[in-house]
């Protein structure tokens, strides 16, 4: 389900020009897992029309889609609290970034 979830997200992301980093990857997945794939492509637009970086955006909760972010974001950093644990403050450079879904890619 969830790998199904990540390629449409993916799929609508390149159908809109936009190259997803990892930890955009994570925060647009779980938007759509959680808020539905409606409001993960409208938090994409938003991504879009926004101009500003995906990171920023993600920080900064630039969406619409309040809840939704809301509901997801103590998720994302839990899961940057699991890295940093498993890594210290300053990753090796051969590490495998952690991510919730790399396990089933």
């Amino acid at each position: 389900m969830i790998r199904d979830i990540k390629d449409t997200v993916n799929d609508y992301a390149k159908s809109k020009g936009i190259k997803l980093e990892p930890k955009a990857m994570d925060y647009f997945t779980m938007s759509a897992y959680n808020g539905g794939m409606g409001n993960a492509k409208i938090m994409m637009d938003e991504l879009k029309k926004s101009g500003v970086n995906q990171n920023e955006f993600i920080d900064k909760g630039m969406t619409s889609r309040k809840g939704v972010h809301k509901n997801i974001t103590p998720r994302l950093e839990k899961m940057g609290w699991i890295d940093k644990m498993m890594y210290g403050p300053v990753a090796p450079a051969n590490k495998m970034e952690f991510s919730l879904f790399k396990s089933i890619q």
